[in-house]
């Protein structure tokens, strides 16, 4: 199925975006859910809906921990320890937390993979890379700013794979066949994978041919800055140790043409980009060595409990 010929749902109504020749609007999903466009530049949401309801964060792990917190460098201890304590990181110290403020202050959100005007654009872009074409298995996260993402690939045939929100209650699979029609809409939004997905133990999660994340801010040097959190590190970490993806496999990043700068930081544990996406161009970067693994030793307990992927390896390795 090549790009601009959708398939056809029954239930649901498409738009072309003559730019494109591509879905500018799909409406439908029952209960009055409808995913429209935003502004002339394609960003797509479910109207009524805040970011903040499309990607709730589990409140008791909100501020936990971060990517800093678990794999902090020697000289970044103090930072790591604040930001558990909900104190930080403090902008002015974490040459990270600088740049989010400065995204998040100009895109209007705070603590979020940022919407954008012309994700719609982006998404579509993504879908001629030679990766994507070839891709049976995608792993899309569960943020808002992603969301067309999710609903190409679930339109091109794709299985789709995504962590539930904070990652609680583990990775999903979804398919045209898992899904009806008419629920789409409702079960793509990143708080309803776990309701309307295939819960995939970690060790039948299989292979993944192809991850796209989104990012507050990503760099000519093949560094990404993300909320803070260090969930999608984390995921790909998983994903490494149980075999789903390799040294190789490519990550693409969607955001928008001013979340590109020259150089971000990238420091022990962050997960690299290899392509960059936007609205206007495509941009194929330097490939990164990326983490092998989890890091064990740096993993509290507790965070292993709430977390099910994690329990399930730590159980695994446990029994040898």
């Amino acid at each position: 199925m090549s790009p601009g010929d959708p398939f056809p749902v029954a239930g649901l109504e498409f738009y072309k975006d003559h730019t494109l020749g591509r879905n500018a609007q799909l409406q439908g999903g029952g209960r009055g859910h409808r995913l429209s466009q935003r502004g002339e530049g394609g960003g797509f949401g479910l109207e009524g809906q805040s970011p903040s309801d499309l990607h709730p964060l589990s409140q008791d792990l909100e501020g936990e921990w971060t990517n800093r917190g678990l794999f902090a460098g020697a000289g970044e201890e103090e930072v790591a320890l604040r930001t558990r304590r909900g104190e930080g990181p403090v902008a002015g110290e974490d040459p990270k937390a600088r740049i989010r403020e400065r995204i998040w202050q100009r895109f209007g959100f705070h603590g979020l993979i940022p919407p954008f005007e012309g994700v719609g654009k982006a998404a579509e872009r993504l879908r001629y890379l030679p990766e994507y074409r070839s891709s049976r298995r995608v792993m899309v996260p569960p943020d808002q700013a992603q969301l067309q993402v999710r609903i190409n690939a679930l339109m091109d045939g794709k299985e789709l794979i995504a962590a539930s929100p904070g990652l609680r209650e583990g990775f999903f699979l979804i398919r045209r066949d898992l899904v009806r029609p008419r629920d789409w809409a409702r079960a793509l939004r990143g708080s309803n994978i776990a309701r309307y997905g295939r819960p995939l133990p970690v060790k039948e999660i299989g292979k993944v041919d192809l991850l796209v994340t989104g990012a507050v801010a990503v760099g000519l040097n093949s560094g990404r800055i993300g909320k803070g959190k260090g969930y999608f590190d984390l995921e790909y970490m998983i994903l490494r140790e149980v075999g789903a993806v390799e040294e190789d496999t490519v990550i693409a990043a969607v955001v928008d043409d001013s979340q590109v700068l020259e150089e971000v930081p990238v420091a022990e544990g962050d997960v690299s980009v290899d392509i960059i996406v936007t609205p206007t161009r495509t941009l194929r970067l330097e490939h990164l060595p990326r983490p092998k693994g989890i890091r064990w030793e740096r993993v509290p307990m507790r965070l292993i409990r709430r977390m099910k992927p994690l329990w399930e390896l730590y159980r695994l390795r446990a029994s040898g």
